[in-house]
Parts: C-alpha cells; sequence; structure tokens
C-alpha cells in the first residue's frame, strides 16, 4: 500500500519526503513521523467525526481501523478527532462507530457491541483480519529484516499467549518497501520460534527505512 503523504518534498531532522518515498530515520518513532505529518495534511483544528472546532491540544489522532485489530499507525489510517470522539468510538471501525451511534437506546448498544464482539473473535479463529484485503499481502518470514533490539520478556510472553490462542498471529506485522520491520517485532519474533514460513503484513510501498548517514546524503543531495 502506499500511503497517504504530502505532494512536496519535505525534510526534518528525522525524515525526508523526496520524490513521493518517504525515508524516516531507523530507530525513530514511527508514531511521531505519521503523527506529524497526518496532523500537516488533515488540520489539527476540527474533529473528523463531530466537526467540531477545538484548539490544537485539545485534538488527538483515532485510527480508522483499530490498533487492536492491527490498524497500522500511517496517515491513511489516522485522522484528528478530539478526546470525547476518540473516547466514545474506542475499538470500532469507522463503519462500526458510524453504526453504534446512530442507535438510540442503550439495549440497542449493548446489543450491537456483544454481536460485534462475537463476530470480531470468529474473525480471529479463522485467521481473517477486519482490515482491507488490499492492505495486506503474505512475506516469506526470511526475507524480512529488523535490528535486534531488546525483547520485552513480558511482552513476548503475553503476545505468545494470544499466538497459541488462535495458532497464528492476530495482527499482521508492517514493512517498508525494502522489506525492513517497522512494527511488530515481537509478532515476527514469535513467526520465526514457531518456523512460519511466511507472516501476513501491510507494505509500505513508498517508505524506506534509512541510516542517519544515509537520510543526511539524501537531503544533502535535495
Amino acid at each position: 500500500m502506499n500511503i497517504e503523504l504530502p505532494t512536496k518534498n519535505l525534510r526534518a531532522n528525522s525524515f525526508l519526503i523526496k520524490d513521493g518515498i518517504l525515508f524516516i530515520r531507523n530507530r525513530w518513532s514511527l508514531k511521531q513521523v505519521m503523527s506529524s505529518l497526518t496532523y500537516q495534511m488533515k488540520g489539527r483544528r476540527e474533529c473528523y467525526y463531530c466537526h467540531k472546532k477545538f484548539f490544537p491540544s485539545e485534538m488527538t489522532l483515532d485510527h480508522l481501523y483499530p490498533q487492536q485489530i492491527g490498524g497500522p499507525t500511517v496517515t491513511n489510517n489516522l485522522v484528528p478527532c478530539c478526546n470525547e470522539c476518540n473516547g466514545r468510538k474506542g475499538n470500532l471501525t469507522r463503519e462500526e462507530y458510524f453504526v453504534f451511534s446512530h442507535l438510540c437506546s442503550t439495549d440497542e448498544k449493548l446489543k450491537y457491541s456483544i454481536e460485534l464482539n462475537k463476530k470480531r473473535k470468529e474473525l480471529q479463529k479463522k485467521g481473517l483480519y477486519e482490515l482491507p484485503a488490499e492492505w495486506l499481502q503474505e512475506t516469506p518470514t526470511n526475507r524480512i529484516k529488523f535490528h535486534t533490539i531488546k525483547i520485552s520478556e513480558e511482552e513476548y510472553s503475553r503476545k505468545q499467549e494470544k499466538f497459541l490462542e488462535y495458532g497464528h498471529l492476530p495482527k499482521p506485522i508492517v514493512i517498508d518497501r525494502k522489506l525492513n520491520l517497522v512494527d511488530g517485532f515481537h509478532w515476527l519474533i514469535i513467526a520465526r520460534n514457531y518456523d512460519f514460513r511466511t507472516v501476513p503484513a501491510i507494505k509500505l510501498d513508498n517508505v524506506e527505512l534509512v541510516g542517519a548517514k544515509k537520510l543526511e546524503d539524501l537531503i544533502a543531495k535535495g
């Protein structure tokens, strides 16, 4: 998938947009870069859901497809919204939230939430993702490159339990156009430890992780 980017070349300490490609400095916070770009392109004054105006300090970012179901932290999946709407939406997708917000009674909302959770668990058991099919692709596990970082034993154990419950990864990992790991380190390690030949991945075709020296060289070349 190609993520939404500003149309003009742009540079900062942590990233560079050049000819439609976003170069991000390795080990830099993806969330920080994506948040900055989203606010720049989509504004920071009007809530996407209620359309009310707010001060920038009162705004936050919402994942249209929640992180809980594998929604990536990329500009396509982020919208500015107020804290109240973000709290109400919770772990619903945009479409689910629109249905939920138009239900009148508490009983209707409770019934909808129960049915939704049941449906979501069924999808997880089947190894299906509540994400656009065009975002996903199976990728050979041994071709994915990553920098070794310290494994959090607590987080690894928690995610391993989730994996063992269903027998597959509950979330896709995220990789750049050169198959460098962008997000999902513990899920990838679990897949390798259980000899997965392929893993479900969201490949960002116009994003590339680079070292500090390469980023400096790219900036210098203009």
